[in-house]
């Protein structure tokens, strides 16, 4: 939002010149004109000038030399707990094929014994398919690889990927990751502020 608390709108702006039509959008206070008249003097910025700024803080914020080893620990921390759901999600998974295999041992006893078979026969079928089922999540789940734990090269590579075009490439991600992150953006004649949510990560890293 703009300094004067009003919002800031995105304003296309479009040039002819000698090979085609340029098209540029900046940032401009929604109160800038009101009736014509002007009410508030903070100047349009180039939307590039403004998303560096964003992203180039929150960069320096993220990967600072003294929040490196927290950030890996948190993020490794995640991993592991993420590594122990899928071991105990297929530890699960098997438990109920054993169950299930057993259920299918028992109704083709119960078949060879019974004189009428055909509702018998019908719950074998399904337990046959129910065990088919859970062996193909089973195999699908071991093909998953375990996620690698990261070490300072990983975040330096991230912070390198922290840039212009991967956020275009990944604007849906990028725009998810500011919304977690950064509550408001208050743009000024002659500065421009960040307030970040009060979250727990942001509580256990310098920010400042």
């Amino acid at each position: 939002r703009c300094s004067c608390e009003s919002a800031l709108h995105g304003n296309l702006r479009r040039s002819n010149r000698k090979n085609g039509v340029y098209s540029s959008v900046s940032y401009r206070c929604g109160a800038r004109k009101q009736k014509s008249t002007l009410v508030c003097d903070v100047p349009e910025i180039r939307d590039i000038y403004l998303e560096e700024f964003v992203i180039e803080k929150l960069k320096n914020m993220m990967f600072k030399e003294e929040n490196k080893s927290y950030l890996i620990g948190l993020i490794n921390n995640r991993i592991i707990k993420e590594n122990k759901q899928l071991e105990d999600k297929i530890e699960r998974l098997q438990s109920k094929y054993r169950k299930v295999e057993k259920e299918v041992t028992n109704l083709i006893k119960a078949i060879g014994k019974a004189k009428v078979v055909e509702e018998l026969i019908e719950a074998l079928e399904q337990k046959k398919k129910e065990k088919n089922d859970i062996l193909q999540d089973i195999s699908t789940l071991q093909t998953m690889d375990k996620i690698s734990e990261i070490d300072e090269g990983f975040l330096v590579e991230i912070s390198k990927e922290l840039c212009r075009e991967s956020m275009y490439t990944n604007l849906y991600v990028f725009k998810s990751l500011l919304l977690k992150i950064v509550e408001e953006i208050t743009v000024g004649k002659e500065e421009i502020t960040l307030v970040m949510q009060e979250i727990d990560f942001f509580d256990k890293i310098d920010i400042a």
